[in-house]
This record gives C-alpha cells, structure tokens and sequence, in this order.
C-alpha cells in the first residue's frame, strides 16, 4: 500500500520480557493517531522500532509496500524526526521545571 505505514505481526523482546505482542497497524497519509497507554506499555519501543533505532523480534515494518530494513539506512532515518520523553518527577515549579 502506497502512502502509507503498515506493521504486521510486529513483536519485540527485552530477553525474557516481551513488550510488544502482535501489533498489527496501518497509518495512511493525512490519517491522525496517538498512542496512548500506561508507562512500560511499549509506546516508545514502537516509535523506535519505526526509527529502526531497534530490530523487532519478529514482523515487519513497511512503507509504501516496503519493508524499512530495505531502505537505505541513512536516507530512511533522515527522512524522521522523533523527540524522546525521559520520564521524571521534579520536585519544583511548573516554572522551574521548564526554564
């Protein structure tokens, strides 16, 4: 499929632990979504495997009928743009947390 970001069967595994479980998915260009879920529930697994930052334990990843371990790897990673969340508790202001 054209235009568009398909996951199938998509697993992935810290040793023993398996965080992701059969994910299938499919985002089309202009369609809008969010992922939501508790901490530890394999959101940010997911957006690093589409930044081939991992490799998934099984499944795939395709765009545009394509799967991303055949694109060239630094034209595929410089084609995206993520912004990681490390989560932590500060004990200040709204104010001071951000400045």
């Amino acid at each position: 499929m054209t235009n568009a970001i398909q996951v199938n069967g998509l697993r992935k595994s810290y040793g023993a632990k398996e965080v992701l479980k059969g994910i299938d998915l499919c985002v089309r260009r202009g369609d809008i979504f969010a992922l939501l879920g508790v901490n530890g529930a394999g959101k940010t697994t997911l957006i690093k495997l589409l930044c081939r930052l991992y490799r998934p334990t099984t499944g795939r990843i395709l765009v545009n009928g394509r799967d991303i371990q055949e694109y060239e790897y630094d034209s595929y990673v410089g084609s995206l743009a993520a912004v990681f969340q490390d989560f932590k508790l500060f004990d200040f202001t709204l104010r001071e947390n951000i400045t």
